[in-house]
């Protein structure tokens, strides 16, 4: 899940760029393709090769800075409360998705084409291009067994505030495809709990 991040938040992020995208959208498809056999099956080295292939392709667009608010949440949820990064990424990621999609239609398109590849509905407004594609990590996530909610892997609503003063000041804010505020970091945390 932290290898899907990379390469859905590398490719909305504020630093994209031709070269980075080629990277992020090969490493979606693989994940698209592999990552529900490698989990079902540990024998399946295919699947697991081809894994460890779309995580090195995931992390270039990562190498000019370009990952985001998913990152940004994440961070301080290992940090305080020892979420595994994984497990934390698949958690905030749908709500980061919906967050960024619906700050305007530029932002929108670039989520448009990862819902393309990972084969959710991409029609409709930003909202509804951002719905779409966080409710398919979401069932992907559940598909795969992933806790849904961060109050499941020990997130308590009293650490919110800590987590959101980590969040500003995590770099990877800097290149998220949308501004937040200290606010807007509160209630993504209070959605994902």
């Amino acid at each position: 899940m932290d290898a899907l991040t990379h390469a859905i938040e590398g490719y909305v992020s504020t630093e994209w760029n031709s070269h980075a995208d080629a990277f992020a959208l090969q490493a979606i498809r693989m994940i698209r393709d592999n990552l529900e056999r490698a989990v079902a099956d540990t024998s399946d080295d295919e699947a697991r090769g081809n894994m460890l292939v779309a995580a090195n392709l995931a992390i270039q667009p990562s190498g000019s800075g370009a990952i985001g608010a998913t990152h940004s949440m994440s961070h301080p949820c290992g940090g305080h409360f020892g979420v595994p990064h994984g497990i934390a990424n698949a958690i905030n990621l749908p709500w980061v998705i919906e967050y960024n999609a619906a700050g305007g239609e530029g932002i929108a398109d670039r989520y448009r084409v990862v819902c393309d590849v990972m084969g959710a509905d991409a029609g409709g407004a930003g909202a509804h291009v951002g719905k779409a594609l966080a409710d398919e990590v979401r069932a992907l996530t559940g598909r795969l067994g992933l806790p849904q909610r961060l109050s499941e892997v020990g997130v308590p609503e009293e650490g919110i505030p800590r987590l959101v003063e980590g969040a500003m000041g995590d770099g990877c804010t800097l290149v998220n495809a949308r501004e937040l505020t200290d606010e807007d970091f509160a209630e993504l945390y209070r959605r994902a709990l």
